[in-house]
C-alpha cells in the first residue's frame, strides 16, 4: 500500500511515524549490508566480523591469569566514552577480529581505522583499553601485559609518551614521564626491595 503524504489528515502523526520507521529500517538495512561486505573483503588491518557486541564482552580472547589478577586489584579503567564522539568524521562502533587474530571492540572511522575509545585484546592475551587515533594507541589508555605488568597513562602514535605509571606484580613501580616507550624526564621508581630512586631519566637510564 502506497502512502500519499498529501492525503494524510486525522491520522497524520500515526502514518508519518510508520513512514519514518520504514525509511529508517530500509536505510539501516542498506548500511548493514554495505558494512558486512566491507568487513569481509576490505584490505589493511580489518579482518572479519565476529558477531554481536555482547559476544566480545562475555567471551573475549582468553586473558592470562596475570591480567585477571591485575584487573581485580586495580579495578576498571576510568574514561568518558562520550569524548569519542568529539573527533571530526563519522564514527561507528564495531566488534571485529583483525588479521593478526586480535579482537577490537570500539569505534572505527569511515575508512576503517581505529579512532576514539576502544578495547583491544591481542592473541597472546594482553589487553589495551583507551583511545586510538589513526589506527594507533593515542591519548589516555591502559595496557595490561601477560608478563604481569601494566602501564596506565598517555600514548602517542602507538607508544608510551608523556606522564604514566608502570606497575609490576613483583612490586616494582615507576611513576613519571616517558618518551617512545622509555622513561624520560622526571620520575620516581620503587623497587621490590622497597628502595627507591627519584630524579631524572634519559631514554630509560637514571643518574644512579
Amino acid at each position: 500500500m502506497m502512502i500519499n503524504l498529501e492525503d494524510l489528515t486525522y491520522n497524520e502523526p500515526y502514518y508519518l511515524d510508520k513512514f519514518k520507521k520504514i525509511q529508517s529500517f530500509y536505510k539501516g538495512y542498506r548500511v548493514r549490508k554495505n558494512v558486512k561486505g566491507k568487513l569481509n573483503f576490505i584490505g589493511g588491518s580489518i579482518g572479519i566480523p565476529i558477531g554481536k557486541e555482547y559476544d566480545i564482552i562475555k567471551n573475549p580472547i582468553n586473558l592470562s591469569p596475570n591480567i585477571v589478577q591485575m584487573e581485580k586489584a586495580i579495578g576498571n579503567f576510568s574514561t568518558n566514552e562520550k569524548e569519542t564522539l568529539q573527533p571530526t568524521g563519522r564514527l561507528r562502533k564495531y566488534c571485529i577480529r583483525l588479521k593478526d587474530n586480535s579482537i577490537y571492540h570500539g569505534y572505527l572511522t569511515d575508512n576503517w581505522k581505529k579512532e576514539g575509545f576502544g578495547i583491544l585484546y591481542t592473541e597472546d592475551g594482553c589487553k589495551y583499553e583507551g583511545y586510538f587515533f589513526n589506527d594507533l594507541k593515542h591519548g589516555q589508555g591502559r595496557m595490561l601485559h601477560t608478563d604481569g605488568y601494566y602501564y596506565e597513562g598517555y600514548f602517542e602514535n602507538g607508544k608510551t609518551n608523556g606522564f604514566g605509571k608502570y606497575v609490576n606484580l613483583d612490586g616494582t613501580m615507576y611513576i613519571g614521564y616517558w618518551k617512545d616507550e622509555k622513561q624520560h624526564g622526571f620520575g620516581e621508581e620503587i623497587f621490590n626491595d622497597y628502595s627507591r630512586y627519584e630524579g631524572n631519566y634519559e631514554f630509560g637510564k637514571n643518574n644512579i
